[in-house]
């Protein structure tokens, strides 16, 4: 498919309605709440706003499809939060902080957990969403061993779980009236089995996500739900995530949305999304410092005979900050189109969203920063934008996972794999690279676009075959030296690579599933034990089975092939 970055007529819609709604509704909404004095009073006062937005198909565009939304796609996500950012950064984020609350429902689509979303879909009332995740301790090392992890927690007994512990930043908890959000996802650690105050041995195995509705709360009385004080931030004045605490909430195993052991891949996947949306903020506000800074060039002189513009120290920070504004966009939409859509396996696309957060808001950063240098002293003017900009933008870095303690460890965490393929999500070949039983290893790092599938070793090494039944034919040459295991054929030096000629490499089978995941090539299929081979139509989705995020070598069983 070529590169193609006009946008297509869903987009243009999507961008012309997020504009619309960013300048008739958001706009008018901080020029209300900017005269309350605290920040729950300027949250409540952005409660019609937000009513609007329910009203406008906001909140549920923010679910999926299957789950009765009206969600699209991850671009037009980041089209619809550029927009708003670009002119209200503080409203906007409350309609997005409930997208954040209701991403685990998009990701695990439960059929069973819809009952919860109906307050989301009705397109009435102003119903918050809340993933409700940080503590007052800070998550940065919450899966680390030996650490002290989340000291949220939950225990079983009978047919209830038992909340108990604080949070704090998580956007909406509180609910418009500080007694609950509507839904709020809490993530905490399972302590059923455990003493007081032990650990587990692998901190992940105990995570799990809890739903605490309204109703739950208020069946439980007054001191379940405890707000301990609100948080006065620099920038989004109008957000809350105050300091809150659940004592002893009861609620029923029907609110586990995730198992024990289950909720910490589906927390990160929430991040992963959310990633590439922080970026898109990032463009919204480097877009409205460049408009705020490039307005005023072009109408001041400084006392000179020339507008701003025409120096050249002022024109070439304003060249830096639209030459980063373009890039940043471009990193946010490769991401988001990459996330859902590939080339590469999930980490390289986790990577791609990983590198949007990071780079992008670094980057708005530094061009407000760069925009008051521009201005010059005018910008210290409150009556000006780039005050706000500024408080506005330094919180990106270091929010929904902040860039030095989560988003760059993550990113570190990945090149430290053996299977790390830095431009997989680029080329869409993933390399793979992994001791198996038998202590061989063989990985897929580069294409062959004519002849037969074959596997050859670079650097003067061996040529070798593979054969794998029921999966991808690979043709043996002359002085091929191979081990079969498994129904596996591993060549026996340590470096063979594999070369596959085609379109669309999806993956051999479950058991092999974290080593075949690409977008290389097309793939012959073995119809019989006579080794004929037929072609793998292009509808037959291996992706869908496979569940990347902790593939299993050991793990048997192969997928079914169209029968020929």
């Amino acid at each position: 498919m070529p590169i193609d970055f006009h946008l297509g007529a869903a987009e243009a819609s999507t961008r012309a309605a997020a504009a619309s709604f960013a300048e008739n509704i958001l706009k008018p909404a901080r020029a209300v709440y900017v005269e309350h004095s605290t920040q729950r009073e300027r949250f409540q006062a952005t409660k019609p706003a937000y009513e609007a937005a329910v009203v406008g198909g906001l909140v549920k565009a923010q679910l999926a499809p299957k789950l009765g939304g009206s969600g699209g796609s991850l671009v037009d996500a980041a089209i619809l939060v550029e927009e708003c950012y670009a002119v209200e950064p503080s409203a906007a984020l409350t309609i997005f902080a409930t997208g954040l609350g209701l991403t685990p429902f998009n990701l695990l689509q439960k059929p069973e957990t819809k009952e919860f979303l109906e307050p989301f879909l009705s397109g009435t009332g102003s119903p918050l969403a809340s993933l409700v995740f940080s503590e007052p301790g800070g998550v940065a090392n919450w899966l680390e061993k030996g650490g002290k992890g989340l000291n949220t927690t939950a225990r079983k007994e009978g047919d209830e779980w038992i909340l108990n512990g604080e949070k704090i930043w998580a956007t909406n908890s509180a609910g418009w009236d500080y007694k609950g959000a509507d839904l709020a996802c809490v993530v905490c650690r399972n302590v059923t089995n455990l003493p007081s105050g032990s650990q587990e041995a692998e901190p992940k195995d105990s995570i799990m996500i809890l739903l605490v509705t309204r109703a739950d709360l208020d069946r439980n009385g007054p001191e379940a739900f405890q707000v301990f004080r609100d948080v006065g931030t620099m920038g989004h004045t109008s957000v809350s995530g105050p300091h809150i605490k659940y004592t002893n909430v009861r609620v029923p195993s029907k609110n586990v949305l995730c198992a024990p052991g289950e909720g910490a891949a589906i927390v990160n996947g929430a991040f992963d999304g959310s990633a590439v949306l922080v970026g898109a903020m990032g463009v919204g506000l480097m877009r409205a410092a460049f408009d705020a800074a490039l307005a005023f060039a072009k109408g001041d002189d400084r006392g000179g005979a020339v507008p701003l513009l025409e120096r050249q120290a002022v024109a070439d920070l304003l060249s830096d900050i639209k030459m980063q504004t373009e890039a940043c966009r471009a990193l946010t939409w490769k991401a988001a189109h990459a996330m859902e859509n590939g080339p590469g396996d999930y980490n390289a696309r986790r990577e791609l969203a990983l590198a949007a957060k990071v780079y992008c808001s670094d980057a708005a950063v530094k061009a407000v920063t760069d925009a008051i240098k521009a201005v010059g002293i005018t910008a210290y003017d409150k009556n000006q934008p780039f005050a706000e900009l500024l408080t506005n933008a330094m919180v990106l870095p270091i929010f929904d996972g902040g860039n030095v303690g989560i988003r760059r460890r993550h990113m570190q965490q990945l090149m430290m794999l053996p299977s790390y393929d830095a431009w997989a999500a680029t080329t869409g070949v993933a390399v793979i690279h992994r001791i198996y039983p038998t202590g061989y290893h063989f990985w897929s790092d580069s294409v062959v676009t004519s002849g037969p599938e074959r596997l050859l070793a670079q650097d003067h090494r061996q040529i070798c075959g593979i054969g794998i039944p029921t999966a991808v034919k690979a043709e043996p040459l002359p002085g091929s030296t191979v081990a079969h295991t498994n129904g596996i054929w591993f060549h026996q030096s340590l470096a063979p690579r594999i070369y596959v000629s085609g379109s669309s490499l999806k993956a051999i089978s479950k058991r092999f599933a974290e080593y075949f995941v690409g977008e290389i090539a097309h793939i012959k299929i073995a119809a019989n034990s006579n080794n004929e081979w037929t072609e793998l139509p292009d509808s037959y989705n291996f992706r869908s089975l496979i569940d990347h995020t902790d593939a299993d070598p050991d793990v048997a069983g192969n997928l079914a092939l169209p029968a020929t």
